[in-house]
């Protein structure tokens, strides 16, 4: 019960920051955090948006907070995960959901591929060899993986 009133409230929530996104079209900061293991990647799938859709763990940078805190803060939130090393690998400049949103890219690495998530918020997660990736992944994923991809030539 507790984690269904949990996805209420965060899909009540995002659609609120959609109808203010909407009206006000702002400049946002966020990040996302590409989680190795070996040659795979973790993918989430959020309760509140993108439903059906993958996406990197991430969210937004708060007031007077560094990106690189952020992707911590984000990490810990979503996944239970303290990450000590996290290596920016790009910004990411893209237009979605009515708001300007610039993306800080990092990429850490997990020594396990068990993950204990925040129920409330990421519906399922899975691991996904990086040369076998889900055809559904979001606008915003596609852009995240190729701006990573460049920055390992």
């Amino acid at each position: 019960m507790k984690n269904l009133l949990g996805r209420l409230l965060y899909k009540v929530g995002y659609a609120v920051y959609y109808l203010k996104w909407f009206i006000t079209r702002p400049n946002t900061q966020g990040v996302q955090i590409i989680l190795r293991n070996g040659d795979s990647i973790l993918l989430i799938q959020h309760t509140y948006m993108h439903r059906g859709l993958w996406d990197f763990p991430g969210g937004g940078v708060k007031e007077n907070e560094n990106p690189i805190d952020a992707a911590r803060r984000e990490t810990e939130e979503e996944l239970k995960l303290e990450l000590s090393e996290l290596k920016n690998v790009g910004v990411v400049n893209v237009y979605h959901s009515y708001h300007h949103d610039t993306v800080s890219v990092f990429v850490g690495h997990s020594d396990s591929k068990e993950i204990i998530f925040n129920r409330v918020e990421i519906k399922k997660t899975e691991w996904f060899p990086i040369s076998n990736l889900p055809p559904n992944l979001s606008v915003l994923t596609k852009e995240v993986l190729d701006t990573y991809l460049k920055s390992l030539r």
